[in-house]
């Protein structure tokens, strides 16, 4: 099963940059610093070390002997087949992590018998080899882990394939969630869910041997925050189940339980390697941290809502009294889709700006309506007509504009012609808050100009 939201374009005003250099660097990472001479040097000192001390030797009938008390018959046949191939060996010893547990505990060899404390000071010597490469010095371990490998882990992978599907869910993402947030609080959350991820994986696997790495945990934040972000808008979702495939639109939120209960399940009752309790934390602590940015109002409403709106593209030619319609029977949500539709179709049409700005004054809370607003205060043909917007939009938001400074003096400038006053007031507040706004002093000398 996979759902996935389809995003619907790039604009260089919204350009994913963070998350393309996150994909970069996390390749980079994989290609440049894993996959050098280092870590294959490391690993193939390993192998010798393994053969030529005898631990293989040791290793080998004991392996056996637990795969078969585990019942784990595909790994045996493979132990079959390569038998005396030290490398494979190794590989299959350090990635069965219950096998290196119950050694260390003596369930398969009694910690009593002498056999137990060569085994264990030819593994410290091991141990100590494998850890002078890259990977296992930046992968998050689960005994005593280092305090820089909390984050450190999100950038390693196990191959290339891991790295492959996680950078394409890491962009399919992240191109969603990037332009809803500041760049820095992007960011902040991104290694935020990742720490979070590594600690969950942590708590359940603490004083184990093992280890984990790789960017899933962070990604799956990502996906969190998607949820809460977008919350009760209607956006585009592809879904595969078995051989069948189809998109849907329907509210982002519902996604979070459908992916929570995923990845539990998958914890539950799925044997594997993958930390699937790291996705599940990642989720969880993404969704908060959306949910908390959405409350805090650190979150751009107008993208979210550009995001959600029906695409023009695939239905008709809006008409003006079908958005009419809609605010006169009170269905705002599909007046304020239709009409921004219609401004798509017709961006310069002063009756479909104000059609919108009317469908979005009754949802002041979002950035659709503050977005309708600029328009017609700063882009509109200049006419009386500007002063009632202006008057309107100070009294819908309660003097709360979201104007920049430079904005504000622009529209001093257009008031100017109609209402000196309401010019003069916006001049006056500027010269104590913007002093040096570009601008303002040209604005200044037409308002004297003008009452003079």
């Amino acid at each position: 099963m996979l759902i996935l939201p389809a995003q619907k374009r790039w604009t260089l005003r919204h350009f994913p940059a963070l998350t393309l250099a996150l994909a970069a660097v996390n390749i980079l990472v994989f290609f440049a610093l894993q996959s050098d001479e280092e870590d294959m040097a490391s690993w193939q000192a390993s192998v010798d070390f393994y053969q030529s001390s005898g631990l293989a030797r040791i290793e080998d009938s004991l392996y056996e002997r637990h795969l078969r008390e585990m019942v784990d018959t595909e790994r045996l046949t493979l132990l079959t087949e390569q038998r005396g191939n030290p490398a494979i060996l190794l590989q299959l010893v350090e990635t069965d992590e219950r096998f290196l547990e119950r050694m260390i505990s003596g369930a398969i060899l009694a910690v009593s018998d002498p056999a137990y404390e060569e085994w264990a000071a030819l593994r410290e010597r091991l141990n100590a080899l494998a850890a002078d490469g890259f990977t296992d010095r930046f992968m998050l371990h689960y005994r005593d882990p280092s305090w820089y490998q909390w984050l450190t882990h999100a950038f390693l992978h196990g191959g290339s394939g891991h790295l492959f599907g996680n950078m394409l869910f890491l962009i399919l993402i992240g191109v969603l969630v990037e332009p809803a947030l500041r760049p820095g609080h992007f960011l902040l959350a991104y290694a935020g869910c990742a720490i979070l991820a590594g600690l969950a994986s942590w708590l359940l696997h603490t004083g184990s041997v093992s280890g984990m790495l790789g960017a899933s945990g962070a990604i799956a934040g990502l996906m969190g925050m998607f949820t809460t972000l977008y919350a009760r808008r209607k956006v585009r979702f592809v879904y595969w189940i078995l051989v069948y495939f189809d998109y849907v639109r329907a509210p982002a939120i519902i996604l979070l339980p459908a992916w929570l209960g995923w990845e539990l399940a998958q914890l539950l009752f799925v044997q594997s390697n993958v930390a699937y309790e790291a996705h599940a934390a990642g989720l969880a602590s993404g969704a908060f941290i959306g949910w908390g940015f959405r409350r805090l109002g650190k979150v751009d409403e107008a993208y979210l809502d550009s995001q959600s709106a029906d695409d023009p593209a695939e239905s008709n030619t809006v008409d003006i009294e079908s958005i009419r319609q809609c605010i006169r029977s009170l269905d705002i949500d599909r007046a304020q889709k239709l009409a921004q539709r219609r401004c798509a179709e017709h961006p310069h049409d002063l009756e479909s700006r104000q059609l919108l700005y009317q469908a979005s004054r009754f949802t002041p809370e979002r950035g659709l309506y503050h977005e309708a607003a600029r328009w017609l205060l700063l882009n509109a043909p200049n006419s009386p007509q500007i002063v009632d917007n202006w008057l309107d939009y100070r009294q819908v938001t309660e003097g709360r504009v979201r104007l920049s400074p430079q904005q504000m003096t622009a529209l001093a400038q257009r008031l100017l012609a109609f209402n000196p006053d309401q010019a003069r007031r916006l001049v006056v507040w500027l010269r104590k808050k913007a002093p040096g706004t570009p601008g303002l002093e040209a604005a200044i000398q037409s308002l004297r100009q003008r009452l003079s």
